[in-house]
């Protein structure tokens, strides 16, 4: 999956300066006192509250599944209002949870809401539909009650969901995942997607997992049955394609390659077709979803290798086809829907007729283009279902650029229901190994209102319902400390042609030359960076003291405003330390100045210093917050670049005390381009 950082022209520039402007300055949306998200189809706002006093009865059959649905609400009114609601059996109470088949304008997935001063019921055809309206339910409760209200509401797509990358750094523990599970089905999410390389212990392949870093069989069955039950189910992604290169550089299986440098099977190959056939065959076995996906994206070296002549032959559309065609044979057998990127047929779009009728195109977009029809039209015109999938920004950034997420979010998931798309994903990806989950639950939970909402999907409505659907606090103070620090990228790329990328948090001034270069472009927006981050800060830390939930899910938010905030004041630390040992070198031949040249000698052993206790408070922040949500595998990786930037500074440090030293004892200064000083 080509996660690319693309320069932004001028066009995107202003687009993301007034996405910004707008999620900071917009006012709230008058008469929008119910904060819900997804937004419903249809509310009738009343008069009145219904009380959540003492001897609230939740009523409910007999079935599990609905039984749980209760559970969850009557967990929601002991948090809200500190009273312990009674579920009961039967069809009275202050709250009725029912089945009624009868109202099929609900369809399968959903459900009718209405609350009165005396009472509330949610009805509802099947399970899931009443799940969903019980988490819409628990959205309303207040401590002083639930407003009268009247919801008919049912989702736009069939699947709605979450495409989480676990191959490539973070592997997350599975009390985490089940934490994310449970928490996106609040928000009616219905999938969720685990990418993997070699990140599952495959019974028939031992050799491609790596120790500590893959989920096993069991995990994988017991993470299935924890969805199910929020009805959420787990799609396996098994790279079969490309981007194998650590399994195809072990012994065992590089002759499998196409290439031997490549990280792709080469399709010629009898015995990489049974091992991608192997791979899949199991996968089957832990996705609950009806689907499991095969990849397939970049196939740019299919070809070049050992298929060379399979491909002159025959051609490289056919041979894919051909092997796409095996694969779903492999599935369907299975009982399982073959889903796979589209970027290889939108580039030989000739070839759409010919895929598996059944096959569903996964078609990723992850720009803020205007239309995204032409995407969508090479499959949907041959009948092959489709699957929208936009991204979060994450990846390779310090966080999520919001300028551009939202609007790929918005008008891809739009666009995909006009085209009668089965599903949407909201994508987020790990490259590099430096990227942490909880820093993406905005543009996440964006998606999931986008894909169940009909139509367009408002980012200010989501905007002034985020706190207090995500967090259960009033206001939107977290929801513009997220914009505050995504205005990062904005200020960035006002200077240069990347937004916030995690390499800028590498750049130190007590290194090289390019570094310092690197960290004057940053210099003239340096200021504003610091201060919106500062805001930032300021008002995560005001949601944290009224949140009620998810609270530390913030920490995450403050973490990135201080990686940035770190890097504006690199960028101020690179001008202070050269303008001091300039200033150092012009005065050191003056007998009445030794004063003041040991004084700014100290200043910038001083600022090497300060440097250096803020990179090692944001290693020991960055290592908690990883295994707060991840195992410890691949964190070494991360850690290392803590204490090479970290061994930077103090190899600084010792080189300018010793030339203070030897100053102190008669000898001249190093020039500022043996110290590092030089512009």
């Amino acid at each position: 999956m080509p996660r690319i950082l693309r320069a932004h022209g001028k066009r995107a520039r202003l687009a993301a300066i007034l996405w910004t402007a707008t999620l900071l300055g917009a006012p709230a949306i008058a008469g929008a006192d119910l904060r819900l998200v997804p937004e419903p189809a249809s509310v009738q706002e009343g008069a009145g509250r219904l009380p959540l006093g003492g001897g609230v009865t939740i009523a409910v059959g007999n079935d599990d599944e609905d039984r749980f649905a209760a559970s969850l609400l009557a967990d929601e009114i002991r948090d809200a209002t500190g009273q312990s609601p009674r579920i009961v059996n039967g069809a009275s109470g202050s709250i009725v949870l029912r089945r009624e088949p009868s109202l099929t304008s609900a369809g399968d997935e959903g459900y009718r809401l209405e609350v009165k001063a005396s009472g509330a019921t949610v009805a509802a055809r099947t399970a899931a539909g009443l799940f969903y309206g019980v988490q819409t339910l628990r959205q309303m409760i207040e401590p002083r009650g639930i407003p009268v209200a009247t919801i008919e509401d049912r989702p736009a797509l069939r699947w709605r969901g979450v495409h989480d990358d676990i191959s490539r750094g973070p592997v997350p523990t599975l009390e985490a995942l089940e934490r994310r599970i449970a928490t996106l089905a609040e928000f009616k999410v219905n999938l969720y997607a685990l990418y993997s390389e070699q990140a599952i212990a495959y019974r028939t392949a031992p050799l491609v997992a790596n120790p500590g870093g893959a989920f096993t069989p069991a995990e994988l069955r017991a993470l299935a049955a924890f969805a199910r039950r929020h009805h959420v189910a787990l799609l396996i992604e098994q790279q079969v394609f490309g981007h194998l290169d650590r399994l195809l550089s072990l012994e065992s299986y590089k002759a499998l390659a196409e290439t031997p440098t490549s990280g792709a099977l080469a399709p010629a190959n009898a015995n990489a077709r049974a091992l991608a056939e192997s791979l899949l065959a199991e996968a089957a076995t832990y996705s609950s979803a009806p689907f499991v996906h095969v990849g397939g994206d970049e196939m740019t070296d299919v070809g070049k290798g050992q298929s060379r002549d399979l491909v002159a032959a025959r051609g490289v559309g056919a041979v894919y086809v051909d092997w796409l065609t095996d694969l779903d044979r492999t599935l369907a057998a299975r009982g399982k829907r073959t889903m796979f990127w589209g970027d290889f047929v939108e580039s030989h779009p000739e070839l759409a007729a010919k895929l598996p009728k059944d096959a569903v195109a996964a078609v990723w977009d992850y720009s803020g283009r205007e239309s995204f029809e032409a995407r969508l039209a090479t499959f949907r015109g041959a009948g092959i279902d489709v699957f929208v999938c936009p991204g979060a920004t994450n990846w390779s950034r310090v966080f999520p650029n919001l300028a551009t997420a939202i609007p790929n979010i918005r008008g891809l998931t739009r666009e995909g229901q006009k085209k009668g798309a089965l599903g949407e994903l909201t994508c987020t990806w790990d490259d590099n190994g430096d990227a942490l989950f909880g820093l993406c639950w905005y543009p996440v939970l964006f998606g999931a209102g986008a894909a169940w909402k009909s139509g367009d999907y408002d980012p200010e409505h989501f905007r002034l319902a985020f706190d207090w659907t995500f967090l259960r606090a009033p206001g939107h103070d977290a929801a513009d400390a997220i914009a505050q620090v995504a205005s990062a990228h904005t200020i960035l790329q006002a200077v240069r042609p990347m937004d916030a990328t995690i390499e800028l948090s590498w750049l130190n001034p007590a290194r090289g030359s390019l570094d310092r270069q690197l960290l004057a472009m940053i210099g003239a927006p340096a200021l504003e960076l610091r201060r919106t981050q500062e805001q930032a800060i300021e008002g995560a830390e005001r949601a944290r003291a009224s949140a009620r939930r998810n609270a530390d899910q913030l920490d995450y938010v403050v973490f990135a405003a201080r990686r940035l905030h770190a890097i504006g004041q690199r960028a101020i630390l690179a001008e202070r330390m050269k303008a001091y040992y300039k200033d150092a070198l012009e005065n050191q031949r003056a007998p009445d100045k030794s004063g003041r040249v040991l004084d700014r000698l100290n200043a910038i052993l001083g600022l090497l210093v300060q440097g250096r206790e803020q990179s090692a408070l944001l290693r020991d922040e960055y290592q908690r917050l990883w295994l707060a949500e991840n195992r410890p595998y691949w964190l070494g990786n991360v850690l290392a670049e803590f204490d090479r930037d970290l061994q930077v500074w103090s190899e600084k440090w010792d080189r300018l005390r010793v030339a203070t030293v030897s100053f102190k004892n008669g000898a001249p200064l190093p020039s500022a381009e043996d110290m590092g000083f030089a512009p």
